[in-house]
C-alpha cells in the first residue's frame, strides 16, 4: 500500500510539476532609498532583462496629476554595477491624474502594458519601444472590462493571459481573480472567475502568474494568515482555470502582521513585493529564492537560507551535481562534502536530508543517493543525521541537472 502511495505521489508531481516546486526566501530587505522614499511604492514589476523596475508611487508631489490624485509610474534601472538607480516619474505620456501603473512586460522587452484612460478611452493600453523612445499609449479592446471596479491587473510577457482583480455581480466577496484568454485570432474572451477555491468572501487582489502559466501568485484577507493581507500561491490543474490546488501561504519569512501584496517573481531566484510592515506607507522589498523540488516534513524544522549561509558559508552550493549516466562522485564532490562535514560535525543536533532530482533520465537513482550517503558517514556524520526517507525520483524540465540536495534540519 505504501509503495504504491509513493507510485502515485511521484506520478502526480510529474504530470503537475508545479505541484513539487516551493521556494525558500531570505529574509526580504528593502530595495533601497532610490526607490523607495517617504511616499507609498508599490506594483513592482522587472523587466525580462531584470534591468528595468516599474512601480508606482502615490503622495508624491512630483506626480503628474499632483500630491493627491492617483498614482504615477515610476522607473529604476540597474547600473553597471548591479544597483538600482534613483528613480524617475515616467512623464505624462504613461501618467495622468488617474491611478496609472505597468501591468505587464512585452517578452522581448519592446512593449508594456498600462492601466487607466488614454485619449479618452478607458481600460488597459499598450506602450511599444520604437526609436529609442516610447510610443503614445494605445487602448486594447477586451469585452466586458471596465475601470469603475478596477483593482488590479497582470499581463503575461506573451500577452495571451490577463488576470484582473475586480469586484462584480459573480463574485464571491469582496474583490475576486477573474482570467481572460486571448485565442488564436486574437481576439479576448470574457472574465471568467477563477473559482471558490482562490476566491473568499474577502478579497483577492494583485495577481502575477509564473512563466509557466501554472501556477498563481496574489494577496489576500480571505485565507488564514498573518496580517492584513498575506501572499499566497495556488497551482492549476488539468489545464483549467477554475481547478486549483488550494491556496498556500509563502512563507512568514515575506508575509508579516502588515499589509502584503504585489507579489512577483523572477528566474526562479529573486522577488519582488510591497509591504507596509515597517509602518506608515508601504515599500518595495526584494527577497532572495531558492528552487526546492520537494515537499518538505512539515514535522522538521528547516533551516533558512541565512541559516545555512551561516553554516557553511554563502558561496557554497549544497547539491551534488551528478554526470549524466554516472553515480561516481568526482575528487570535486568528495572535497566538497569534506568541507562541509568539518563545518557541522560537531554540531550534531544538525541533520541533513537528501533529496534527489533528475535531468533526463531517471537512472541511478538509489546509487547516486547512496554514494552521498556513505561518502557522509565515512567523513563522521553517523547514520542517524542522514535521512533519505523523503528521496523521491522527480524527472524536471529537459536539461536540468543530475542533483543531490543536501537540506538542513534540526
Amino acid at each position: 500500500m505504501l509503495r504504491w502511495l509513493f507510485v502515485l505521489i511521484v506520478a502526480l508531481l510529474i504530470y503537475f510539476p508545479g505541484l513539487g516546486q516551493e521556494f525558500e526566501f531570505s529574509n526580504p530587505v528593502s530595495v533601497g532609498p532610490s526607490i523607495n522614499s517617504g511616499t507609498e511604492e508599490s506594483s513592482p514589476l522587472l523587466s525580462v532583462d531584470g534591468k528595468t523596475l516599474y512601480f508606482s508611487r502615490a503622495f508624491d508631489p512630483r506626480n503628474v496629476g499632483g500630491e493627491v490624485t492617483g498614482m504615477d509610474i515610476w522607473v529604476s534601472k540597474k547600473d553597471v554595477y548591479g544597483r538600482w538607480g534613483v528613480a524617475t516619474n515616467a512623464g505624462p505620456s504613461w501618467n495622468n491624474k488617474g491611478t496609472n501603473a505597468v501591468i505587464g512586460v512585452r517578452d522581448n522587452n519592446t512593449a508594456v502594458y498600462l492601466l487607466n484612460s488614454y485619449k479618452n478611452k478607458s481600460g488597459i493600453a499598450f506602450s511599444k519601444f520604437t526609436s529609442n523612445e516610447w510610443s503614445d499609449p494605445e487602448i486594447i479592446s477586451i469585452p466586458g472590462l471596465g475601470l469603475s471596479n478596477y483593482v488590479g491587473y497582470y499581463v503575461n510577457p506573451s500577452f495571451t493571459v490577463l488576470l484582473i482583480s475586480m469586484n462584480r455581480k459573480d463574485s464571491h466577496g469582496e474583490e475576486d481573480l477573474y482570467v481572460c484568454t486571448k485565442d488564436s485570432t486574437g481576439s479576448w474572451s470574457r472574465p471568467q472567475n477563477l473559482g471558490p477555491t482562490i476566491n473568499t468572501k474577502g478579497f483577492e487582489i494583485s495577481p502575477f502568474l509564473s512563466p509557466d502559466g501554472q501556477r498563481i501568485y496574489f494577496a489576500s484577507n480571505g485565507h488564514p494568515g498573518q496580517g492584513d493581507a498575506d501572499i499566497y500561491y495556488s497551482d492549476r490543474l488539468y489545464g483549467s482555470w477554475q481547478t486549483w490546488t488550494s491556496p498556500r501561504s509563502i512563507g512568514d519569512n515575506i508575509n508579516s502582521p502588515s499589509f502584503d501584496a504585489y507579489f512577483s517573481i523572477y528566474g526562479d531566484s529573486v522577488a519582488y513585493f510591497s509591504s507596509n510592515r515597517n509602518g506608515g506607507l508601504a515599500d518595495i522589498y526584494t527577497a532572495r529564492a531558492a528552487l526546492n523540488d520537494n515537499v518538505f516534513d512539515k514535522e522538521k524544522k528547516y533551516l533558512t537560507p541565512d541559516e545555512v549561509a551561516a553554516l557553511i558559508g554563502s558561496n557554497i552550493d549544497p547539491n551534488i551535481k551528478f554526470n549524466k549516466n554516472s553515480f561516481e562522485m568526482t575528487a570535486a564532490q568528495n572535497e566538497l562534502l569534506f568541507y562541509i562535514v568539518n563545518k557541522i560535525i560537531t554540531q550534531t543536533s544538525i541533520k541533513i536530508q537528501l533529496n534527489i532530482r533528475q535531468g533526463e533520465t531517471q537512472d541511478f537513482t538509489a546509487e547516486r543517493m547512496k554514494a552521498v550517503a556513505d561518502k557522509l558517514k565515512s567523513l563522521g556524520i553517523t547514520a542517524s543525521r542522514i535521512d533519505q526517507s523523503t528521496a523521491r525520483a522527480l524527472k524536471t524540465r529537459s536539461g536540468d541537472e543530475d542533483v543531490v540536495k543536501m537540506i538542513f534540519f534540526r
